[in-house]
């Protein structure tokens, strides 16, 4: 008999541990003293038969780690190998089949490139729901962020694709999440510009009281879309601060009038805000909706109302300031629209108001 055989029947147990631990295998048939094969006999039947418990224990162990070895063995076989980034490369590639066999051949589906972009977020900003969904159903982490702080929720929203924005919310995505800069995704989703999902969002549970780093909340965000915003300014205008100023000095009415929203400017006038505070590129809110009057060369609606928010502002006594570049213009579209005669006079207040605290 073999090595194995002969530790078996004489119950030696230290030998038996010896040679599986040289690496020796377990044998599947023994042979006797004359090297004739015991058919069917192995050293586990052996001991199973003789009843010794200890030997019979490791040398199950020993058979059931020669059978995960040859499993791994088989699937290396059959598997190609996987490089580090192969599943980033076909998601980018819209290579819907790689990704398909990647993900089924063990490829780790939250690994990212240099930026931190994972492949969701990739996917995502193809619009391939396809692969998105083969990505979720993968685990792919639904509140991954890259290195400027930007969550998978956030790059739907920056696409604005409905759908996926919908599914990911369903998945659970973090709707407070915030990038490296404070923006938050209620603030991406108002710049997309879609009440839908905006909507979507604030049921969620949406902070609308949150400000980025520059110090400017949700409410400025939505007044710099304008009246397309209307949905929502008007539920915040009711108890907003008309006193919060951002990092550049603007205030909610320099964002009313940036966004061309004139009930905004009309609600925000009456609430007592200043007319002639200056941001720090010096433009007062009268300033800023003149200015945004002669970007709009295309658009004679959206012309048409910052006309008419100018026109209000200089009937309440706002003024233009004196070193900005379009002034001589402003005082070209004075003359020519009369005022004095309509009884509206526009106050230049540049030298009096100088280095007057803004309240």
């Amino acid at each position: 008999m073999t090595g194995l055989f002969e530790a078996c029947k004489e119950w030696d147990f230290k030998k038996v541990d010896e040679i599986l631990k040289k690496g020796k295998s377990n044998e599947k048939i023994g042979k006797n003293k004359k090297g004739i094969p015991l058919l069917h006999v192995n050293p586990l039947m052996m001991v199973s038969e003789k009843g010794y418990k200890n030997m019979d224990n490791i040398l199950k162990k020993k058979e059931e780690g020669q059978k995960t070895q040859d499993i791994v063995g088989e699937k290396n076989k059959l598997s190609p190998k996987i490089k580090q980034g192969d599943l980033l490369e076909a998601v980018k590639k819209n290579n819907i089949h790689e990704v398909s066999r990647l993900l089924n051949n063990g490829s780790d589906v939250n690994e990212v490139d240099n930026k931190g972009r994972s492949a969701l977020m990739c996917a995502i900003a193809i619009c391939n729901e396809r692969i998105i969904d083969m990505l979720i159903d993968k685990n792919a982490r639904i509140n991954a962020k890259d290195n400027k702080g930007r969550s998978v929720l956030m790059y739907a929203l920056a696409m604005g694709d409905e759908k996926i924005v919908n599914a990911l919310i369903d998945k659970n995505a973090e709707v407070n999440a915030k990038d490296i800069k404070g923006r938050t995704v209620l603030m991406y989703a108002i710049k997309g510009g879609k009440a839908s999902i905006i909507n979507r969002l604030i049921q969620k549970g949406a902070d609308k009281n949150e400000k980025d780093e520059d110090n400017k909340n949700v409410l400025m965000y939505a007044l710099e879309k304008g009246s397309n915003m209307s949905f929502i300014i008007d539920d915040m205008l009711k108890e907003a601060n008309t006193r919060l100023i951002d990092k550049k000095g603007r205030d909610l009415l320099m964002y009313a009038c940036q966004g061309g929203y004139m009930k905004a400017v009309v609600d925000l006038t009456e609430k007592g805000t200043e007319l002639y505070a200056v941001d720090n590129k010096k433009m007062t809110a009268l300033g800023i909706a003149f200015s945004q009057k002669c970007k709009q060369k295309d658009s004679k609606i959206k012309r048409q109302e910052y006309i008419e928010i100018t026109k209000y502002l200089m009937s309440k006594g706002s003024w233009y300031p004196g070193d900005i570049h379009n002034k001589a213009e402003f005082h070209r579209f004075v003359k020519r629209l009369k005022y004095k005669e309509e009884g509206l006079e526009c106050i230049n207040r540049s030298s009096e108001n100088k280095g007057k605290s803004r309240y």
